[in-house]
């Protein structure tokens, strides 16, 4: 199965966001941001387009699938835990 990427809107934004709570956003958005991932956007601990691409840029430059979604190897490289 192939993930298109390609401007589609589907549901993987919105199930991210219900899998994670505002307080986790915010911590992923301050850890992308301390290593220069997240740049000129607020950490508000919403999901949106820039933290989604923001992860996929990390992703993509710590050798992980760069689906642009937070699984446990992009969490554990970040150095966010989860439920904390």
């Amino acid at each position: 199965m192939s993930s298109g990427n390609t401007g589609n809107m589907n549901s993987t934004e919105d199930d991210q966001g219900q899998q994670l709570s505002q307080h986790e956003i915010q911590n992923v958005q301050q850890h992308l941001q301390q290593q220069g991932y997240y740049k000129n956007a607020r950490v508000d601990g919403k999901w949106g387009p820039r933290t989604r691409e923001a992860v996929e840029s990390f992703q993509q430059a710590k050798g992980l699938p760069a689906h642009g979604q937070l699984d446990q190897q992009t969490l554990n490289a970040l150095g966010v835990n989860q439920g904390g």
